[in-house]
């Protein structure tokens, strides 16, 4: 079997997990049912704890009202509730102007789509349709749309969506870029001096199409679980027992940490 072989055993396994995972999740529900709290929690993050975004959406949603219609209401209605609270909780995601865009977002769902945010992917053709609707919010660049759709499609799992997911690439964020660096599947030039963030795009993108052509963002998953929970570091590794890296028996740099911890100390 080789390397390649094995990256997608691991992640056919690990989004088997997450899909597990989700069929129970409280939050997952709640997006389900309002379905406009995930498009406006896309926007909102740009590098932030993804956690934090989702507390600060809660408390949001807590004070206002989960239904669409009260955060349409708050910031265009007649009766602007609660708009100084609202504003404060959004500021510290603001540096990308994602205040403005939230509430441009929250006007696009109310007169492009009826005040129905699943109407993005109920009424769309396929994945690659999905992608172009969420490109027209501000805020939402291609490596949110393939995020976004990539989650909906685990969630959903509609034929529409199953049958064309060789459109939905990987999004090229610093944990998946990291996790293809030390797997030894591309490269860095020695300008870069472990930057992650300034490997190309493209070169990332067009290696999951090449590992995986009929679900190139298949490997997103698990590249970025063990960035995010700090298995897979910048300087290092730091798989444990507890915390264990699913690449571990084949990774190069999980190999080398592992001789490393092996060396009696002096």
């Amino acid at each position: 079997m080789t390397i390649e072989q094995k990256i997608i055993k691991i992640a056919l396994q690990e989004e088997k997990k997450q899909i597990s995972k989700e069929k129970n999740d409280e939050q997952q529900k709640k997006f389900k049912k309002y379905p406009h709290l995930f498009l406006l929690g896309c926007i909102l993050n740009s590098g932030a704890n993804s956690d934090k975004i989702w507390d600060t959406l809660e408390d949001i949603s807590t004070t206002i009202g989960y239904d669409f219609k009260n955060f349409y209401e708050t910031f265009y209605g007649k009766q602007k509730k609660h708009i100084n609270f609202l504003e404060k909780e959004i500021r510290p995601f603001s540096r990308y102007h994602n205040d403005k865009y939230f509430k441009e977002a929250i006007k696009k769902i109310h007169e492009d789509y009826a005040d129905d945010a699943s109407l993005i992917w109920k009424k769309s053709k396929n994945c690659a349709d999905v992608i172009v609707k969420l490109l027209q919010f501000n805020g939402i660049g291609i490596k949110k749309a393939t995020m976004a759709i990539n989650i909906w499609q685990r969630r959903y799992a509609e034929a529409k969506f199953i049958n064309s997911r060789q459109t939905i690439d990987i999004s090229p964020d610093i944990h998946v870029k990291r996790a293809m660096c030390k797997l030894g599947l591309i490269n860095m030039s020695g300008s870069q001096k472990l930057n992650y963030n300034k490997i190309d795009n493209d070169v990332v993108i067009y290696k999951a199409r090449a590992i995986s052509p009929k679900f190139p963002a298949l490997l997103d998953f698990a590249f970025w679980k063990i960035g995010k929970d700090k298995i897979c570091k910048n300087n290092g590794c730091e798989s444990k027992k507890e915390r264990q890296c699913p690449f571990e028996s084949f990774c190069p740099t999980a190999q080398k940490y592992l001789q490393k911890q092996k060396k009696p100390r002096l």
